[in-house]
C-alpha cells in the first residue's frame, strides 16, 4: 500500500460510485458495471465491448 496515496473508505466508496455512474457515458446510458460483471470478477464477456454505440 502506498503511503502517498493510501486506500481509505472514502476512496473505495468514490470508486464504487463512479463504477456504477451512467452519467459518465456520452449519452448517460451505460456505466462500467453495465459490461463488467461482478460474478465474473469484473470481466467483460464480450470479445469487443459495444459501449454506447
Amino acid at each position: 500500500m502506498s503511503t502517498t496515496n493510501p486506500i481509505t473508505y472514502k476512496v473505495t466508496a468514490l470508486g464504487r460510485v463512479l463504477f456504477y455512474d451512467k452519467k459518465l457515458s456520452v449519452d448517460n446510458s451505460i456505466s462500467c458495471a453495465s459490461c463488467r460483471k461482478q460474478e465474473l470478477a469484473l470481466d467483460d464477456t464480450a470479445h469487443i465491448s459495444l459501449g454506447v454505440n
